[in-house]
């Protein structure tokens, strides 16, 4: 991400600016997101396994947590 000194450019143009700049941050904050989730699906899955527990088994006991809302 860039910072640039909006002072001498015209407001249309800072408008779009700022909008590119919030549309790229907003989109490396969703693949981080994705990349966070596949982290722990990954590590979930060997703990699964470790245990001899399959993905199935573990997706069910999951399921009473569905409705469960981030924080």
């Amino acid at each position: 991400m860039s910072t640039e000194d909006f002072s001498r450019t015209p407001p249309r143009q800072t408008l779009a600016e700022l909008q590119r700049l919030l549309a790229e941050t907003d989109a490396a904050i969703a693949e981080r997101r994705i990349e966070e989730l596949k982290v722990l699906a990954d590590g979930y899955a060997k703990k699964l396994a470790m245990n001899g527990f399959s993905i199935q088994e573990g997706m069910d006991a999951l399921k009473p947590y569905r409705r469960l809302r981030p924080r």
